[in-house]
């Protein structure tokens, strides 16, 4: 949720923010999913980073 809502919050308006979500195989009944995140926001400095 956290990720979700910085690029919500950091993304300006008219800005493009896109959540790609894949269920993997189960493994030992247990469901295995991958999110993946992106956005036009500013994102963060170099020196931030660091």
């Amino acid at each position: 949720m956290n990720i979700l809502s910085n690029a919500v919050k950091y993304t300006p308006q008219y800005g493009q923010i896109k959540i790609d979500i894949c269920e993997k195989e189960l493994r030992k009944g247990v469901g295995l999913y991958r999110f993946i995140f992106e956005d036009n926001g500013r994102g963060m400095t170099p020196e931030f980073l660091k």
